[in-house]
């Protein structure tokens, strides 16, 4: 579900995790390769139709929220841009979600989503 690389000078710099599911109910939760960073920031959003073909969604409300964990122990948190309306994930001045801190763990929560079966997203971990 997830795919993660770093890119390293002498420490790591950033952090970056693709995640992708073929769902858009209920609540989603997935791991960050990144624990340290301070920064982060879901650069991209979209959905997908049953062919991976990026769509617009007609209807529904996205979340997202973090948490640093640790496992088992998840207190998922509130971020600033992180819920939006779906239908607006392609627009040109979406607002990003993000968040400062520590996050071993993101939280996708889907509401009343119509016009799409999937998504693709991609989180930037960083320490500045």
């Amino acid at each position: 579900m997830s795919k993660s690389k770093g890119f390293y000078t002498g420490f790591v710099s950033a952090v970056e995790t693709a995640i992708s599911s073929d769902s858009v109910t209920g609540d989603q939760e997935f791991d960050l390769e990144g624990h340290a960073p301070r920064n982060n920031v879901v650069d991209y959003f979209y959905f997908v139709d049953g062919g991976g073909d990026q769509v617009d969604a007609s209807a529904g409300t996205v979340t997202v929220t973090l948490s640093p964990g640790p496992e088992g122990d998840e207190i998922f948190q509130d971020i600033q841009g992180g819920s939006f309306v779906a239908a607006t994930a392609r627009d040109a001045n979406w607002p990003k979600p993000n968040g400062f801190g520590k996050a071993s763990k993101i939280k996708i929560s889907f509401t009343g989503i119509t016009g799409a079966v999937g998504f693709r997203a991609h989180v930037s971990q960083s320490m500045s």
